[in-house]
């Protein structure tokens, strides 16, 4: 059984993965959300579902926990405020990945909208038809695993030795 980590488990990706995991799981799951009360799954329906009110600003305080986790599962994002977008998604993302220890936690999944739109949530040329979802492999030594397309494009490519990326594309006509 897993111990995985989930940020912005109320959001619009992140309360589908929830769901899933926890309907046809039995891993232990760390949900990290600022507000309890949107999240859309009954998170009593089983055991072994824990709910951390906060977020991404904070995650310094949640450090002994990241330590123990298998897999960690980002889906939190900020948008709009440019300082706001950057410290979440890029200052406050690489930190959290820092936090994970890289010989237990075998595997990170970052997948945010934030990491396909840009300011007007207009979808970026760069993130493709019609989204990209960024697999990320094993950490490096510094803990860094990767985050969004905004972050890859400021940190050198090779801090992500074990980076794997898919890309959906339209089928062929």
């Amino acid at each position: 059984m897993a111990r995985i980590f989930i940020t912005g488990a109320s959001g619009c990706v992140g309360q589908y993965i929830v769901e899933a995991l926890i309907q046809q799981t039995d891993h232990e799951l760390f949900l990290l959300v600022r507000n309890p009360a949107k999240l859309t799954v009954d998170v009593e329906q089983r055991p072994g579902v824990q709910v951390i009110t906060g977020d991404l600003l904070h995650i310094e305080g949640h450090e002994a926990l990241l330590k123990t986790m298998d897999v960690a599962i980002l889906t939190a994002a900020a948008w709009g405020d440019p300082q706001q977008t950057q410290l979440v998604n890029v200052t406050k993302t690489l930190a959290l990945l820092k936090r994970l220890d890289p010989s237990r936690c075998r595997q990170v999944i970052y997948f945010s909208t934030a990491s396909i739109l840009d300011q007007q949530n207009r979808l970026l040329a760069e993130a493709g038809w019609p989204m990209t979802l960024a697999l990320l492999g094993p950490m490096d030594q510094s803990g860094s695993a990767g985050a969004s397309a905004h972050a890859r494009r400021r940190a050198a490519p090779a801090a992500w030795p074990g980076h794997a990326r898919a890309r959906h594309r339209p089928p062929a006509a």
